[in-house]
């Protein structure tokens, strides 16, 4: 493997745009109480109330519910954004399934697969392909499932597999995301192409498991791979030449949470939000305000990050109240 044989900095110095410093960010408090889970190149972030489970989007400084079918109920969870398209799970009559918001707060339904009763969308590529999951009966465990042009379709999963999901899509038609296998009852980070199932290599011990969040239009994967224990996350990617673990702020705890297509990943390390690029990370923390520092926030997480560079962040006080940051290149 590439994380025994290969020191990572060589590795990322091909993987990564060359740079001797990370971008200049302005940051931004758009609401507290919220956690973000996406935010698009115009800066637009979407992201829910972990207390009262309500998805918003925030657009220039408002805060729009985003609704069920019915315009009334609220929807239920949001995922990414692409443009002015936010995909995520709402309900029409009574049944959780796949929708998008598109120059509404009320949502759209997504077909569902055939055979399958509810479903729920996590990402969006910028060509409108949509990933998430699906469920064939309302006490079944999930299947990956990706829309294509509106039409949905499940994705293979080895023989005996438990469930899947996607996580992440590419313009490429490549979905990313995870399959729990039965022999060991381990998640382990997966990619399809098209209907081509592969399971991404570097979590062959047993016990230990992997997951794949994002990628980008160069088909290069960030994900978060776990020890035998399932005690320590290590962030990480996938590129064609294998996988390799990201540098850290401390040793212990690390997770990746999207990539964008310039090949910069946003995640965390250390309990810090950070930025891993140019071959190296770097601490969100160093671009916020005085102000905001002295009040007691800290950046704890990056989870979105758009092609244009903008960064959705969750920030958290002493009390571990959260607030979801934007942060946008100067």
């Amino acid at each position: 493997m590439i994380r025994n044989s290969t020191p990572w900095p060589l590795i990322l110095a091909a993987a990564f745009p060359i740079a001797a410093a990370a971008q200049d960010y302005e940051v931004t408090l758009v609401r507290a109480g919220v956690v973000a889970s996406g935010v698009s190149d115009a800066g637009v972030v979407v992201g829910r109330d972990p207390v009262l489970l309500r998805p918003y989007a925030f657009v220039d400084g408002q805060r729009v519910p985003l609704l069920d079918t019915d315009g009334i109920g609220q929807a239920s969870f949001v995922g990414g954004i692409q443009g002015d398209v936010a995909v995520g799970s709402c309900f029409t009559g009574g049944v959780a399934v796949a929708c998008f918001w598109h120059g509404s707060r009320t949502a759209t339904a997504m077909a569902l697969p055939a055979g399958y009763v509810a479903a729920g969308a996590s990402a969006i590529a910028d060509d409108g392909h949509v990933g998430g999951w699906a469920f064939a009966t309302p006490v079944s465990r999930s299947s990956p499932a990706v829309w294509t042009n509106g039409v949905p379709s499940v994705l293979p999963m080895p023989q005996g597999a438990l469930q899947g999901a996607v996580r992440g899509v590419s313009r490429l038609g490549q979905a990313v995301g995870f399959v729990v296998e039965l022999d060991v009852a381990a998640g382990h980070a997966a990619l399809w192409s098209g209907q081509t199932y592969q399971r991404l290599p570097g979590d062959d011990a047993f016990g230990s498991s992997s997951y794949a969040v994002s990628v980008n239009a160069s088909g290069t994967i960030a994900g978060v791979s776990y020890d035998a224990l399932h005690e320590t996350p290590t962030a990480v990617m996938w590129t064609n030449s294998g996988r390799v673990d990201l540098p850290e702020l401390a040793p212990g705890s690390s997770e990746t949470a999207g990539i964008n297509d310039a090949g910069d990943i946003v995640g965390s390390s250390g309990g810090h939000a950070v930025l891993w690029h140019g071959g190296a990370v770097f601490d969100l923390n160093a671009w916020l305000p005085a102000k905001l520092k002295d009040a007691g926030w800290i950046l704890a997480s990056s989870n979105a990050i758009s092609n244009t560079g903008v960064i959705a962040a969750v920030g958290v006080t002493a009390d571990g109240s959260p607030a979801t940051f934007r942060l946008t290149p100067r």
